[in-house]
């Protein structure tokens, strides 16, 4: 008798568990009972970590998904884990197509989703889980000394801690469960349908022996398995076949179909927004910028700086991380430097104001979008801020390496190239060329010609001896005639004759 009020109860159980679960499916998810029923599909295989590239193929397949009308996003997960960041924003793109757009997300969890594919799991409205399902374990790490995975600090837990906890309350998951799987020193206890948590293991005396079982204890990371996941409430239900569309809900939706999305763009947009490779590029457009400067009728470097201004836009309007603001602080960096060519040549002051601009927003476009700062208080920053600070040393870094190799090349550099350039006469002039600045400048309506291409700055030769100058208005080609309209300090200022 008692065996079989045993066998009565789970069977009420699961019976009840399963029509509440069709009863949701019902409410969120709308199909037609005519036409197609499109599913949109994502997998998160186990082969790839979740990275820049992860988050990129998300957005673009769920832009995508938007676009043909599916009833729900189904996601595949079978993952170790990988990059916190990514793993965030992916979180919240898969909860906006849920607030925004009306698609629920079905969460598979097949055989593994821990570290950060449990925060995936979490930020969807259903999980289902196969038979051999582990999810958990998403303690994040750091590369300590030797190349050694070693826990992250404090402040990191603590951030994604509550990343986590926030994660299960959307869905109404219990956050103790859900922190318990990123931090070690959690103590839980099962007492009925409550989770509690404890302070210290002997806390446990205080309840009557045998009316609570072990959730996890201080040191271990919590991971559970399917039947684990489905007993605390975690997961919603099992999917046997490992495949969603085999379960009842889905198998009974007329003309349904599962849609796929691929693109070659996503691995090319994900290498240039890593953020060493981000650094890289502002530091060939400073370098490049500054030798072609100083160094017109050379194009290369303007060249180089060029690719890598198109590149570092292309790559942020992909992913679509800029903002109008940081579009206006390069267009007025643009105007300001353009006026400093065209009416005001050799001031210098708007074309050092409009460069200050420009590398402020460009600066602004590669940092990622984070919340305001709670506090200024380290040990609660939160996984955006320190995010934002990691972008900030790799760009800071970058522009320091920018401005030594402009001293070393300006100092070292630069006078042997000008030695060995074919341009530069072999007479007894070329001294002045390489030697101190020439003290006498000539008078305003002195004559002679472009020695090389003046863009705006560049060398000229008048009266036998070479000067820098600049060009008054636009450019002046390399041999045509100039004449000395304007002295500013040391400025020579020249037109077309």
């Amino acid at each position: 008798m008692k065996s079989f009020l045993i066998f009565l109860f789970i069977y009420a159980t699961v019976f009840c568990r399963a029509e509440g679960i069709e009863q949701s499916f019902a409410e969120h998810i709308l199909y037609k009972n005519e036409g197609g029923n499109r599913v949109g599909y994502l997998d998160i295989p186990r082969d790839r970590p979740i990275d820049q590239s992860t988050y990129l193929y998300i957005k673009f397949a769920l832009e995508e998904y938007i676009k043909q009308g599916v009833i729900c996003v189904y996601l595949h997960l079978n993952t170790p884990g990988g990059e916190v960041f990514p793993s965030i924003k992916i979180a919240e793109l898969l909860q906006n197509l849920d607030a925004v757009h009306h698609i629920p997300v079905v969460a598979v969890i097949d055989n593994w989703a821990l570290s950060a594919g449990a925060m995936l799991a979490y930020s969807c409205r259903y999980i289902a889980v196969s038979p051999t399902a582990l999810m958990g374990a998403a303690e994040p790490v750091t590369t300590g000394a030797e190349g050694k995975m070693e826990s992250a600090p404090e402040k990191i837990v603590s951030a994604l801690r509550a990343e986590f906890a926030t994660l299960a309350k959307v869905y109404g998951r219990n956050p103790l469960i859900a922190t318990a799987m990123v931090d070690k020193d959690i103590i839980l206890i099962k007492k009925g349908n409550e989770i509690i948590q404890l302070k210290e293991e002997s806390d446990a005396k205080s309840f009557r022996k045998g009316s609570y079982e072990w959730v996890t204890t201080r040191g271990k990371l919590l991971t559970l398995d399917a039947e684990q996941l489905i007993a605390l409430k975690v997961a919603d239900f099992k999917v046997e076949s490992g495949s969603l569309l085999a379960y009842p809900f889905f198998s009974k939706i007329p003309n349904l179909s599962l849609i796929s999305y691929s693109n070659w763009k996503i691995d090319f947009f994900a290498f240039l927004t890593n953020p060493l490779i981000a650094s890289l590029l502002m530091m060939g457009l400073a370098i490049g910028v500054y030798m072609e400067m100083s160094h017109p009728g050379f194009g290369v470097p303007g060249i180089i700086a060029l690719t890598c201004l198109v590149l570092i836009l292309i790559s942020n309007f992909a992913t679509h991380v800029i903002h109008w603001l940081e579009i206006l602080f390069v267009v007025i960096g643009v105007l300001l430097f353009l006026v400093e060519v065209f009416v005001f040549p050799g001031f210098g002051l708007l074309g050092a104001i409009g460069a200050a601009f420009i590398l402020f927003g460009l600066i602004a476009m590669m940092l990622p979008n984070f919340h305001a700062f709670p506090t200024w208080d380290w040990g609660q920053w939160d996984i955006h801020a320190l995010e934002f600070f990691e972008r900030v040393v790799y760009l800071g870094g970058a522009l320091i390496l920018s401005l030594l190799f402009m001293i070393l090349f300006s100092r070292y550099i630069s006078p042997r190239l000008m030695k060995k350039n074919k341009m530069i006469l072999d007479t007894d002039q070329e001294g002045s060329i390489a030697g101190p600045a020439i003290s006498t400048l000539p008078p305003i309506g002195s004559e002679g010609e472009a020695f090389t291409s003046l863009r705006p700055g560049g060398r000229v030769l008048i009266h036998e001896r070479f000067y820098d100058a600049t060009a008054y208005l636009g450019f002046i080609d390399k041999g045509e005639k100039v004449v000395v309209v304007k002295i500013l300090g040391s400025a020579i200022i020249v037109a077309k004759k």
